[in-house]
C-alpha cells in the first residue's frame, strides 16, 4: 500500500478503473453496432418545395434536399425545369459539396421570372460517393 493511502482510496482506483472500461466497451460496441448496420447502401434522397423569393435579378426557388440513406454523397448536382409556356422551359441547376447521410439542406434556384411551383421539376443530375 502506497504511504498516505487507505484501503478507500485503492476502492475508489478500482471503481473509476471498472468504470472507465465499461464506458469504452460500451462505446466500442455502439460503434461496430453503427458500423455493421449503418454503412453502405444507397442514399435516398427526396425534395420539399418552400417559398419563391423576388431577388436582384429574378426568382429563387428554395427547395429542401433530404438524405435519409446511411451514405453520405459529395458533388450533388440538383436540377430544376420548369415550362415556361409557347414551348419554352428554364432550368436551374445547384451543386452541393456534400449531402451527409440522414441529413436535410436547403437551396435557392434561381429563375428568371416567377414559376408556378407545380410546373417544376426537380432530379438529381448526378453525384459521388466519397
Amino acid at each position: 500500500m502506497a504511504p498516505g493511502k487507505g484501503k478507500s482510496g485503492e476502492q475508489v482506483e478500482w471503481i473509476v478503473a471498472a468504470a472507465s472500461a465499461v464506458l469504452v466497451l460500451a462505446l466500442a460496441g455502439f460503434i461496430a453496432f453503427e458500423a455493421l448496420t449503418r454503412t453502405g447502401g444507397e442514399p435516398q434522397i427526396g425534395f420539399a418545395l418552400g417559398k419563391t423569393l423576388a431577388v436582384a435579378d429574378g426568382y429563387a426557388v428554395e427547395v429542401t434536399i433530404s438524405n435519409q440513406g446511411h451514405v453520405t454523397i459529395s458533388d450533388v448536382v440538383v436540377e430544376g425545369a420548369v415550362a415556361l409556356g409557347g414551348g419554352q422551359s428554364e432550368t436551374a441547376r445547384v451543386t452541393l459539396d456534400y449531402l451527409p447521410a440522414e441529413s436535410d439542406t436547403a437551396v435557392g434556384l434561381g429563375f428568371s421570372q416567377e414559376i408556378d411551383p407545380e410546373r417544376l421539376t426537380l432530379r438529381i443530375v448526378g453525384y459521388t460517393y466519397p
